[in-house]
């Protein structure tokens, strides 16, 4: 039950964020469309990278919980730094 919560509070929070993040991009850094497309494809190119070794870590450690702890508390931090 907790996890759900857990869950839920990171995504609500995350989309929350990424909803904004292009407009605070685009209009207020005044940074163009190419480039909050390179930003963007950056982060869903590492993603893509990190699924692979965590998934390996995964099935050789054979302890999912740490690294389910360890994946929400790096959003939860990451977040905060897109506040600040």
């Amino acid at each position: 039950m907790y996890m759900g919560l857990v869950s839920f509070s990171t995504d609500f929070s995350t989309e929350m964020v990424m909803s904004v993040l292009p407009l605070y991009i685009v209009k207020d850094l005044d940074l163009s469309r190419t480039i909050l497309g390179a930003i963007e494809g950056s982060g869903e190119f590492v993603n893509y990278i990190f699924r692979v070794p965590s998934g390996y870590i995964s099935d050789k450690i054979g302890k999912r919980k740490i690294l389910v702890i360890i994946g929400y508390a790096i959003s939860t931090i990451s977040n905060l730094f897109l506040f600040l």
